[in-house]
């Protein structure tokens, strides 16, 4: 791999979240890469599109990275605004493997008790990142 994960991942979030760009999945992602911890039976792109549309500005900031070969152990933070204003951190770590300048595997976990903390809202039986954003839209003001 020529390009570390970081530098891949930091490329592919500025896309996706910075410039708003969802053919990114197509041009970065393997068609059947998994995307474990974040949407059920997957749903990547439409959490994307969803989260696109609940948060603006939207950063993921990598903190750390831990990488072997094409494989690597990524601690970020997803740092956004809602549509009305308020401000959100979450934190998470996700496994990646990136093989022919693709995204082939992601395994994650994300902090979604964090995520309504700083909402200051109740924590109750989420089960999925997609969950968790669509409570957030509603709540918040999606486009």
């Amino acid at each position: 791999m020529n390009e570390g994960a970081k530098q891949f991942c930091e490329r592919y979030f500025a896309r996706l979240y910075g410039a708003r760009d969802l053919s990114v999945i197509d041009e970065l992602r393997e068609p059947d890469a998994g995307a474990k911890g974040l949407a059920a039976n997957g749903a990547y792109r439409e959490l994307c599109a969803r989260v696109l549309a609940t948060f603006d500005p939207i950063e993921m900031k990598i903190d750390r990275v831990v990488e072997s070969g094409d494989e690597a152990m990524l601690f970020m933070r997803f740092c956004a605004t809602t549509r009305d204003g308020k401000r959100v951190e979450m934190r998470g770590s996700s496994y990646v493997r990136i093989a022919g300048a693709k995204l082939r595997d992601s395994d994650n976990v994300w902090d979604i008790a964090g995520l309504f903390a700083s909402l200051g809202e109740p924590i109750d039986a989420i089960t999925t990142v997609a969950d968790a954003i669509e409570r957030v839209a509603t709540r918040h003001g999606a486009k």
